[in-house]
């Protein structure tokens, strides 16, 4: 009988996707229609985020700073080497903020690079106003991500006159008490997606990372 069912009816088989036990817990219905409520809340409150250009994802990815080989420029006539200023970090795997709105316009990202002190030849090459910053691990920090919301603030105008609503995941590096009273002062509602949840909610991580793994 079992034969004679998967004739009449095919099952597709696919390879199942690594998934924690932990995200496999946190991603469930009360969760996230709790968060779906919560970002409801924030369009109630402010009709300015209807056409979502106030409204902005922030996540991180690892990125490598290397020049792409198959790039071509313009070079003069019989010229035996053509060279192109790159970043200072060739090669090093750094942090980077993306920041996009649900308008779908990008703001400049940040990039965290592993050592001690941010030089601007870090980032020769990267989009204009990239902001460089730098720890001993290259990983974000509470103390990191402060800069970052400076930057945000700047980069998207916000103000308690012109507010934005941003969202981003609940990593203890973006929630310190400094960073929420920061983001209230200048006009930024903050809401996090729920703990491990990113990989199904996030924007940017779901729409834009996912799909570089292709690439």
């Amino acid at each position: 009988m079992d034969e004679r069912f998967h004739e009449a009816k095919p099952t597709p088989l696919r390879t199942p996707e690594g998934c924690s036990l932990a995200r496999a817990a946190a991603f469930n219905e009360y969760n996230v229609k709790l968060f779906f409520d919560k970002l409801l809340e924030c369009y109630v409150r402010n009709e300015s985020f209807a056409d979502g250009t106030r409204v902005f994802n922030l996540d991180e990815t690892a990125t490598i700073t290397q020049q792409k080989h198959h790039l071509k420029v313009i070079a003069r006539r019989g010229s035996k080497q053509v060279s192109k200023i790159t970043s200072g970090e060739k090669g090093t795997l750094v942090t980077t903020c993306m920041i996009a709105s649900a308008a779908g316009n990008w703001l400049p990202p940040a990039m965290v690079f592993p050592r001690v002190k941010f030089h601007n030849r870090m980032i020769n090459g990267a989009s204009r106003g990239t902001l460089g910053l730098a720890s001993k691990t290259g990983w974000m920090n509470s103390d990191i991500f402060i800069n970052v919301m400076k930057h945000f603030i700047k980069c998207s105008g916000s103000s308690k006159t012109n507010p934005s609503l941003l969202l981003y995941d609940n990593h203890e590096s973006h929630i310190s008490l400094q960073c929420i009273e920061l983001a209230k002062d200048n006009g930024v509602t903050v809401l996090t997606f729920p703990p491990h949840s990113t990989h199904k909610l996030q924007p940017l991580d779901v729409g834009i990372f996912a799909l570089s793994n292709f690439l």
